[in-house]
């Protein structure tokens, strides 16, 4: 009956009258390693070859593909455990093995009804896992309001972590959506500690996902990290404020004055990011720029200092004017940051690459006459990566 949640109060009983919690632990801590730890806390000793024991079941119930789990909720709650025995390590590592769950990829691709379950089964084991990262990290800023940097503070920058090697921008600005706090302390574990995150992975991935909640959620915090000194955010503030003009943002309202006053600071600042993002803002809208061609101007500027993402920038802009000798100089350039290693330059290349390499004959396309020249570059360069990914 370990396992079996209306049994537990029955099992912490028994332990108690009989002084029987070691066996019991060792025999049911398989089975349900938060009643384990349960019982592990109310035993009147604590055996370091227990805690040891509870702590690796936790993390075994934890790092499984909770899809298939009849349980998701044991495994959601040994989050709490692996805190709470102090093994952020271990909560790391665990949480970056549900990137299925946290960060899904792909189902896109499937069928209606396959994506449909799919989805059904991410959300069943989604839920006990995202209360109980929400329960630690609001132990850890407890603790932090307290002065300390206890056992659930590093539990909680360990779950930051994990979120953030696997891309979870998402399930990032979930956790800020769900904080009541309006107040932005640089040093707090929430919003800063997660906003930088974010900030790290590109407030790109939480834009694209079309969610007007999470697009709101982020501009809000960003407005308030701004306005409290985190320099970091100034460009990623300006940026969500100058991408609230594409048809993909929705709930951000487009105002490039505010984004102007943001970049223009980080810019004056010696951020480089923000430089760049401000020189995209003034060749979007000339009328802000304070002198003639000032964003080509610091765009060439930021270009010969080799800032791979200027180049990139001013090589995408040539290659669409249409024109052969200003496409040429595009292409030129990004063959050359895409055999440096730049995603979004080995991506365009592959698209020229693709114009003949195709399977069907009916639908082969040839090189236009004045990328012929390129033919051979372009095989060299994809040679790195046939699929057009350098990274």
């Amino acid at each position: 009956h370990f396992a079996e949640p209306h049994w537990q109060e029955c099992v912490r009983l028994y332990a108690n009258l009989t002084g029987k919690c070691d066996q019991l632990i060792e025999r049911g801590v398989e089975k349900n390693p938060p009643l384990a730890w349960l019982l592990l806390m109310e035993a009147p000793t604590q055996d370091p070859r227990l805690i040891e024991l509870v702590a690796i079941s936790a993390y075994s119930a934890l790092e499984c593909d909770i899809r298939l789990t009849s349980n998701p909720a044991l495994a959601g709650a040994s989050i709490l455990v692996l805190a709470d025995l102090g093994r952020p390590d271990l909560l790391e590592q665990a949480l970056i093995r549900q990137y299925r769950i946290l960060e899904p990829k792909g189902m896109w691709k499937q069928a209606d009804q396959a994506r449909q379950a799919e989805g059904m089964k991410v959300q069943e084991a989604l839920v006990p896992m995202a209360y109980h990262i929400l329960s630690v990290l609001r132990l850890g800023s407890l603790e932090q309001v307290a002065g300390e940097a206890g056992r659930f503070c590093k539990a909680s920058l360990a779950a930051i972590r994990a979120l953030k090697q696997i891309k979870a921008a998402r399930a990032l600005t979930v956790i800020l959506a769900s904080w009541t706090g309006k107040t932005f302390v640089p040093s707090s574990i929430i919003p800063a500690a997660i906003l930088e995150a974010i900030i790290d992975l590109g407030v790109d991935d939480v834009l694209v996902n079309e969610r007007e909640m999470l697009n709101q959620t982020l501009a809000d915090w960003l407005a308030l990290a701004s306005e409290a000194g985190m320099q970091r955010a100034w460009p990623a503030y300006g940026r969500v404020l100058r991408l609230a003009s594409r048809d993909y943002v929705v709930g951000i309202d487009y105002d490039p004055a505010k984004a102007m006053h943001w970049l223009r600071k980080a810019h004056e600042s010696g951020i480089s990011t923000g430089s760049l993002e401000l020189a995209l803002l003034l060749l979007d809208e000339p009328t802000l720029a304070a002198e003639p061609e000032e964003g080509q101007n610091l765009m060439n500027l930021l270009a010969s200092k080799g800032n791979k993402q200027a180049i990139y920038e001013i090589a995408d802009r040539l290659c669409a004017k249409c024109n052969p000798e200003d496409e040429a100089k595009g292409l030129d350039l990004l063959l050359t940051l895409a055999n440096d290693g730049h995603y979004m330059a080995s991506q365009r290349v592959s698209g020229y690459r693709d114009s003949w390499l195709v399977f069907e004959p009916e639908f082969r396309m040839e090189l236009p006459p004045w990328a012929v020249p390129f033919k051979d570059r372009i095989n060299a360069t994809m040679k790195l990566n046939p699929s057009g990914n350098l990274m």
